[in-house]
């Protein structure tokens, strides 16, 4: 869409949707706005959601591909982070956090080099972004074959399951030791069987 001249003005997960194949599509252009149209709204109005609005758009500025950088970037975030990176009582407020404020961290689990896309996607000035779709999409791209990589070599070199840990390969770790094994126990013996004692002949009576 950048490419062409367009730009979304509005991006945000409701109008990003995943094909069966995992390709994603970039809907609902009801408010683009096109390079060859110019700016349709009047001076000054904001369009978008304020969720996913750039700092620019919030303050009535026109939208440019940089603002649709910036939402990706949000979309990024809140994807890794389970949560939007600003929130508030009503539009307006949310908005003025976009200018003002600075997202909380990621959590620290996530890569820095996934933290650092993001980060730069949600620059508060444009020009420190990523100076188009098409490279945050080629970063993005790299960066995901590069820690699938990571992963498998990870994944390779992990200790088979059931062997013991030596003290080097888990540097502070209290060593817990293995389990003894447990010895057969035996059966319980019966008790020997005393013979009853045998009883005297009766004698038989004579007739």
């Amino acid at each position: 869409a950048h490419e062409k001249g367009i730009v979304h003005r509005d991006v945000k997960p409701g109008n990003l949707l995943v094909r069966p194949n995992g390709t994603l599509v970039l809907t609902d252009f009801g408010i683009a706005r096109a390079d060859l149209v110019g700016q349709l709204t009047a001076a000054g109005s904001v369009l978008g959601t304020a969720s996913y609005i750039s700092p620019e758009q919030a303050m009535g500025q026109v939208a440019t591909p940089a603002s649709d950088v910036y939402a990706l970037g949000v979309v990024a975030y809140q994807c890794l982070a389970g949560r939007r990176p600003f929130e508030g009582d009503n539009p307006l407020e949310i908005a003025m956090k976009h200018v003002q404020e600075t997202p909380r961290p990621l959590p620290a689990d996530i890569p820095p080099q996934v933290r650092a896309v993001v980060e730069r996607a949600m620059a508060k000035d444009p020009a420190a972004r990523w100076p188009s779709a098409a490279a945050l999409a080629s970063v993005a791209r790299q960066l995901k074959v590069a820690l699938s990589q990571q992963a498998r070599a990870a994944g390779q070199t992990r200790p088979i399951s059931g062997a013991p840990a030596s003290p080097a390969a888990a540097p502070g770790r209290a060593q817990v030791p293995a389990p003894q094994q447990s010895r057969p126990v035996p059966a319980p013996q019966r008790p020997p069987t005393v013979a009853s004692p045998a009883r005297p002949p009766v004698a038989a009576a004579r007739p």
